[in-house]
């Protein structure tokens, strides 16, 4: 969206980690200079979820669970597409698609855990340092 002499407003949604399909707003000057949120003059970490780090990456390919109910699967970029075709079908659409259980995750560590629930998955994001 364009507002008249202020700049732009971008919606993204995430292709990848703990929060794929998660909707957030980018705003630009009208020289294209991204503006961030600030809390006495400093950028605050995690505003806009783009700052997140995880210490565990999922293993695909894996299969979500859209919001009307269809599935989609694939590997990260085939599952992004997926993900960005529905999304496009269904701009009203505010919900977050949930995966299909079970996952696996592979640590920093190299070590894997199949996760089987959003309980369990939670608990692994909890688990980061």
């Amino acid at each position: 969206m364009y507002a008249l002499d202020l700049g732009y407003e971008v919606t993204v949604r995430r292709k990848e980690g703990s929060d794929i399909g998660e909707k957030s707003e980018v705003y630009f000057n009208k020289k294209g200079k991204e503006l961030r949120k600030k809390k006495d003059g400093k950028r605050k970490k995690g505003d806009d979820g783009c700052d997140k780090e995880e210490c565990f990456e999922i293993v695909f390919p894996i299969t979500m669970i859209m919001p009307d109910g269809v599935t989609v699967s694939g590997d990260k970029e085939a599952l992004g597409m997926e993900i960005d075709d529905w999304y496009k079908e269904h701009i009203e659409s505010k919900e977050q698609p949930e995966f299909q259980y079970p996952i696996q995750i592979i640590f920093d560590d190299a070590s894997t855990i199949d996760v089987n629930s959003n309980e369990e998955f939670k608990e692994a994001y909890l688990n980061c340092k």
